[in-house]
């Protein structure tokens, strides 16, 4: 009976704040119903995926910028080799491309031991300049016959693959249980024996497999990608990047592969609400900073004291 209510109360602070925000703009928006909804879990599904991928390099205290530009240059060349070996091809193609991309990644932040953030940066660059010299031109489109897997339902049974993919890599592994210590205390990481380097490293690389997957979600759900140029790739990850700070904060009651879900879910009812009531598209932008802004001082608050207490302690 106790486990019950636990399990209930769990479930209500997870869907409280989404239920709020759809009983607001019900109320605002005429046109704002339940159909409404399906739409709302589509634009989902791709912020969600690549959500997954920086859940790994963030735990791990990585700052990877690239993210972006490895869905750009992974969907161009799935899209081409699309063409030429069908729906194998794509899946195959974008998966394997982002997945090596991420293993590249890992390699030259090992090698030169410098910030992640720099690394990145440097090669969100030659990866967007790779894109725009592969010979493909601005956009690579594919069938429409291949691009139904990223339309509704089968986009839907996408993110759910990746994200109980993404709850067994991240909760039920040895690599899953290092990457939280190496997140959290490198130093203490290194004392209890584990292998940091490799951690990060086995980061990038994980990563890079669930941007490949959002990369096959991503050409497929226009049917096209175009190339990505004067670092404009960097913007996709602020979503995903703030719908993990989000998730972070339910772990209490609810799982990372759903509070990523519900974050993004949520944010996405926020911006069809701002755009139904008539306000530019740019304030979205201004929403997300808010977002950022409030959930990182929430964080940093709430870990201060316990990082505190564990000086005093180790003292």
């Amino acid at each position: 009976m106790k486990n019950t209510k636990n399990l209930s109360k769990k479930i209500l602070k997870t869907a409280i704040v989404p239920i709020i925000v759809f009983v607001i703009c019900t109320l605002l928006i005429p046109n704002f119903r339940l159909a409404t909804v399906q739409i709302v879990l589509l634009q989902s599904v791709i912020p969600t995926v690549m959500s997954y991928a920086m859940c790994f390099t963030i735990a791990a205290g990585l700052f990877d910028i690239s993210s972006g530009s490895i869905i750009v240059l992974a969907a161009m060349i799935g899209g081409k080799l699309c063409g030429a070996y069908g729906m194998a091809g794509l899946i195959v193609g974008c998966v394997l491309i982002a997945l090596i991309l991420g293993i590249i990644n890992g390699a030259v932040y090992i090698a030169l031991k410098i910030p992640s953030l720099i690394v990145c940066l440097g090669l969100l660059l030659v990866y967007e300049v790779l894109g725009t010299q592969l010979g493909y031109g601005v956009f690579v489109t594919i069938d429409p016959v291949y691009g139904m897997i990223g339309k509704f339902p089968y986009s839907i049974f996408i993110m759910i693959g990746a994200a109980v993919l993404f709850y067994f890599m991240y909760y039920h592994t040895k690599f899953s249980c290092h990457l939280g210590v190496v997140g959290s205390d490198e130093l203490l990481a290194r004392t209890m024996g584990v292998k940091t380097s490799k951690i990060k490293f086995l980061a990038f690389a994980v990563s890079g497999l669930f941007l490949g997957i959002t990369a096959v979600l991503q050409i497929t759900y226009a049917d096209t990608i175009s190339t990505a140029q004067s670092m404009t790739s960097v913007t996709m990850i602020f979503r995903p990047m703030i719908c993990v700070f989000i998730a972070s904060t339910m772990k209490p009651f609810c799982n990372m592969a759903i509070g990523v879900f519900v974050s993004q879910f949520t944010l996405s009812m926020i911006f069809n609400a701002l755009i139904a009531l008539g306000l530019p598209s740019i304030m979205q932008n201004v929403v997300l900073g808010v977002t950022l802004l409030s959930v990182c001082g929430f964080v940093v608050g709430r870990q201060g004291p316990k990082k505190r207490l564990r000086k005093k302690t180790l003292a």
